[in-house]
């Protein structure tokens, strides 16, 4: 698994995975991963050739449990895990930097409702 810390990084990804034609599952999150986003992580593996999993808090803080996280999205078999740095981002940072770039499976609907 890759920890990717830059947008760039992701975008350069993303897109070296579609120029082989591999198919990219994005899951999003706020980190603290659980079983939930691991269930998510594990069916995005099940149908996709890339799994990339996004820890994005929107106030930039870093998230409480990181090491964990970096561990179940490993065992969920993620192939990018993209951790911004601690800073400032704009709310919908995954929002604005992934899905321009199309992933196939992104189940932006139940990642949300898993933050409730």
């Amino acid at each position: 698994m890759k920890v990717i810390t830059t947008a760039d990084e992701v975008r350069m990804q993303v897109d070296v995975a579609h120029a082989r034609g591999h198919r990219v599952g994005l899951v999003p999150t706020r980190g603290d991963l659980h079983d939930g986003h691991a269930s998510l992580l594990r069916v995005a593996r099940a149908q996709c050739d890339v799994v990339l999993c996004t820890i994005v808090r929107p106030d930039g803080t870093p998230a409480v449990h990181a090491r964990s996280d970096e561990t179940i999205a490993r065992d969920s078999g993620v192939d990018l895990l993209w951790r911004p740095a601690p800073g400032p981002l704009v709310a919908g940072a995954t929002i604005s930097v992934v899905p321009i770039r199309r992933p196939e499976l992104a189940d932006l609907a139940t990642a949300a409702a898993q933050q409730l």
